[in-house]
């Protein structure tokens, strides 16, 4: 593993814990979402740089490269590129007011940090694993 994919996944894991803080210690549910959402984000291009040797620029870059990746290599979780996508509009709409950020419940806030928490840890785990196929 390179050192830029360990620093992707070092980050990814701050952020679970960042969230995980948020969530046990105030009720602003939509900063634990967006914590986890940056998670997510920071773990895909970690994969994206171990089977490509690039790292995309943008959101949608990466949601699309992840997709195309997913479809490559079925060991890929094809749900990555989905939650980056709602991921994405929800930390759009509560970064840019047109969410507020009451609208988000601890229970959303809780499904969303489990969902990231699992895309973390099934990124760490598929790059572990030997043999990946090359990117087309």
């Amino acid at each position: 593993m390179t050192p830029e994919v360990q620093g992707h996944l070092k980050f990814s894991q701050k952020k679970l814990l960042e969230g995980q803080d948020i969530l046990h210690g105030t009720q602003h549910w939509a900063v634990v979402a967006r914590s986890a959402y940056v998670a997510a984000l920071s773990a895909a291009p970690a994969i994206i740089r171990d089977r490509t040797g690039k790292t995309p620029k943008t959101h949608s870059g990466t949601r699309s490269e992840i997709s195309r990746l997913a479809w490559l290599d079925p060991r890929i979780d094809g749900t990555f590129a989905e939650f980056l996508v709602k991921g994405y509009e929800l930390k759009s709409d509560v970064d840019y007011g047109d969410q507020d950020s009451d609208d988000v419940t601890r229970e959303q806030a809780i499904d969303i940090l489990a969902t990231a928490t699992r895309l973390v840890a099934h990124a760490e785990w598929l790059l572990s694993q030997p043999d990946a196929p090359p990117a087309a």
